[in-house]
């Protein structure tokens, strides 16, 4: 990289990545991101993580030896190796007698270490919807960190709108019924762009004007994201995207408020579906 703050964000970016129960080293960071003598300065990204950052994973990353070797005067935590220790206990990885995590049994190669680059990244937001940092898609999930997406209700021009049933794949809410399509904003993407590019993906919907209806909070156990809500009208085929959808179908709308009392609806969907119903009055 250029300049120290890329290179920073993309320490950080790739520490995010790292699976649990897996190991690093400072120096295999480095190395990866094209700076293998700066292994130290990795360590000082870590030690200087803002409260805004705590979501990176820094307790697996270790020295070349396998050890713990965080910093007690300029690392926030009162027993920083202690704490990281216990980390790595939870997520069932043994201290040997020496007091190292052996990194033969734990850790990742740089081979796979660069595989993880294609992972989707997502951005993280604070609660007044401001950017506050990127994550991994996989990490936002497990840590449920607030994030960004859209909901799309699909109507036709008879005022029929558009549910399907979700794949038992899906990683969210596996199985359950939805009367809108979306997803999560990738980094630097645009609601409308994202919006656009769901239904597109979803439901294989040609050229449509996204119309913004609202913006609401979801705050629940699995999902926490602000979620911009928008329309589009088409009468074209619908084409599944099948990784996402098992089921679809037309439903006029006063046949979609009985449906929904009566089937499993993603809980994010339901919300963003009952703050639509509270708009219109």
């Amino acid at each position: 990289m250029s300049s120290s703050i890329n290179f920073r964000d993309q320490a950080l970016q790739l520490i995010s990545l790292v699976p649990r129960g897996r190991l690093v080293s400072y120096g295999q960071i480095a190395r990866v991101l094209g700076r293998p003598r700066a292994s130290r300065v990795v360590g000082g990204f870590l030690y200087g993580l803002t409260d805004k950052e705590l979501h990176v994973p820094w307790h697996r990353v270790v020295n070349r030896e396998g050890k713990v070797s965080f910093r007690e005067d300029i690392f926030a935590a009162d027993d920083p190796v202690q704490e990281q220790r216990e980390r790595l206990a939870e997520e069932g990885l043994q201290i040997d007698s020496r007091g190292r995590f052996c990194l033969k049994t734990y850790g990742m190669t740089d081979e796979e270490l660069r595989g993880l680059f294609d992972v989707e990244m997502l951005e993280l937001v604070d609660l007044q919807n401001h950017v506050v940092g990127v994550a991994p898609r996989p990490l936002v999930r497990s840590e449920n960190l607030l994030h960004r997406g859209v909901g799309i209700l699909c109507w036709n021009s008879e005022g029929e709108l558009y549910v399907h049933k979700r794949t038992a794949t899906k990683d969210l809410f596996p199985s359950c019924y939805d009367m809108m399509v979306g997803g999560a904003l990738e980094a630097g993407e645009e609601y409308e762009i994202a919006a656009l590019r769901e239904v597109q993906e979803e439901l294989g919907v040609g050229e449509v004007e996204p119309t913004f209806l609202l913006e609401t909070l979801y705050d629940g156990p699995k999902n926490r994201s602000f979620i911009h809500l928008f329309e589009v009208t088409w009468d074209g085929p619908i084409t599944w995207q099948e990784e996402e959808i098992c089921w679809g179908a037309w439903m006029p709308f006063d046949e979609v408020l009985e449906w929904v009392e009566q089937v499993d609806i993603v809980p994010d969907g339901l919300h963003v579906f009952r703050a639509y119903l509270d708009s219109r009055g």
